[in-house]
């Protein structure tokens, strides 16, 4: 186990390198695209408007069972099929909280039944059906991707499994392509009591793509790395033969079937797409990015439309992974495509997409490094504006257009801060339908 957490951190500080790369130029100009998508309306000059606090900008609770503060949700969301909740990075902890009482706020009042996670499609949809046998720190470990190991979830996986045993209950799924280190455990505890041959081929082949992947992960690049591509992807369309072969069904009922259908092409797709040769060679990253979202976008469509299609999502992501057109901010040194971007029109069209910014404080880029927020905060930065009334934590509607005589600055040219340090150029408007922010924020408690 101390291995795996090592590789996890190994994995986790590269990628914040590469992330470090791709946005260390951001006091570049902006794109054309960019540019031109600045709004004017005839010849009538444009001022930016400086609002009264409670015109825009709300003041939210942290935490509380009352929710009469968020009840302005209710029209805003009214024809919303999915609410997407971002965050600018995975270590803080009132990130987590503020989007725990949203998931209950909007199940509970506004029938959001299904939550979909930023962690692996087979770990979360094999979890979901055995939320009422498992502990919630259980559900939560075998359920997220380590960064999210925190006190705040395992409370959120507390009240997930209890509306599990409810009239509404909800259902946890995942969409994440990449493997987590606990692989195998999904299968023991899914399959526990079934037939043991079977869960031991299974457990092997997965396990096998784990060790592929991470290898890879670790820059201990395979020898052969076509020949042991092709060798895993045999094995994974040979699970598929099975499966449709029907040798499997004493075993699983025709959803389980489906899922792991699913599971098995998404494998395939992940060998073939995103850890090849060729993306992980390339220096920019371009590939790597786009192939992983590529495929979340995949997954998530199969929830929504396939497995859960008169069901409302709440999405929990990265704010890198929702914003709606991330192609469009001018980074070095590659621009990349995200998963919404991959999504059909429809879906995105039903989606309210909220990014999550922090002012000042702490936070974590993995389970042990803690970092300081910069509070360097230019004029027309997202963390500027949302601070102006003074709120611990705020929250505005930016699904607003100009009018002919003023022009909201979230319609404008604006900076925001990955990970609290790193800053972006982009159209706040263009990214996000809505904004919250923690004047102050802490690191997790990691379990």
């Amino acid at each position: 186990m101390k291995s795996l957490k090592k590789n996890i951190g190994y994995i986790f500080f590269s990628s914040l390198l590469l992330v470090m790369l791709l946005f260390g130029c951001s006091n570049q100009q902006v794109s054309e695209g960019i540019e031109s998508s600045q709004r004017v309306t005839n010849d009538v000059e444009l001022k930016t408007v400086q609002y009264e606090k409670t015109d825009h900008i709300k003041s939210i609770e942290l935490e509380s069972s009352d929710y009469s503060d968020l009840e302005f949700l209710k029209d805003i969301l009214k024809d919303k099929r999915v609410v997407m909740l971002g965050e600018s990075s995975h270590g803080v902890s009132e990130y987590s909280l503020i989007k725990s009482r949203l998931i209950k706020f909007l199940h509970e009042e506004l029938n959001y039944n299904v939550v979909a996670f930023e962690s692996g499609l087979a770990e979360v949809n094999s979890t979901n059906e055995m939320l009422l046998d498992i502990s919630p720190e259980k559900a939560m470990k075998n359920t997220l991707h380590p960064v999210w190991f925190t006190d705040h979830n395992m409370y959120l996986f507390k009240y997930i499994k209890e509306q599990r045993a409810t009239k509404n209950p909800i259902n946890i799924v995942g969409f994440d392509m990449q493997p987590q280190p606990y692989i195998d455990k999904y299968i023991n505890d899914y399959f526990k009591g079934r037939n043991t041959d079977f869960t031991a081929d299974l457990q092997a082949v997965e396990q096998e793509f784990y060790m592929f992947v991470s290898s890879i992960w670790r820059g201990n690049y395979p020898e052969n790395w076509h020949e042991e591509s092709e060798l895993l992807i045999e094995k994974y369309n040979d699970l598929l033969y099975q499966l449709s072969q029907g040798k499997w069904e004493e075993f699983v009922s025709e959803d389980e079937k489906q899922l792991f259908i699913k599971i098995f092409e998404q494998r395939i797709r992940s060998i073939t797409e995103k850890y090849t040769e060729e993306n992980v060679m390339d220096q920019s990253g371009k590939g790597d990015f786009e192939s992983r979202d590529r495929i979340m976008a995949s997954n998530l469509e199969w929830l929504l439309e396939e497995i859960y299609p008169d069901e409302k999502f709440i999405v929990w992501a990265h704010n890198a992974h929702i914003m709606k057109n991330r192609s469009n901010i001018n980074i070095d040194p590659k621009q990349y495509m995200n998963m919404v971007e991959y999504l059909p029109e429809i879906i995105k069209e039903d989606s309210y997409i909220v990014g999550l910014y922090m002012y000042s404080g702490k936070n974590t880029y993995h389970n042990e490094g803690v970092i300081e927020v910069s509070t360097d905060h230019k004029s027309n930065s997202i963390e500027y504006h949302l601070n102006e009334p003074g709120y611990p934590v705020s929250f505005i509607n930016i699904d607003l257009e100009d009018d002919s005589t003023n022009r909201y600055w979230w319609n404008s040219e604006a900076t925001g801060k990955f990970w609290g340090s790193f800053e972006e150029i982009f159209i706040p408007s263009e990214q996000y339908d809505g904004l919250i922010q923690i004047e102050e924020v802490n690191p997790p408690n990691f379990r």
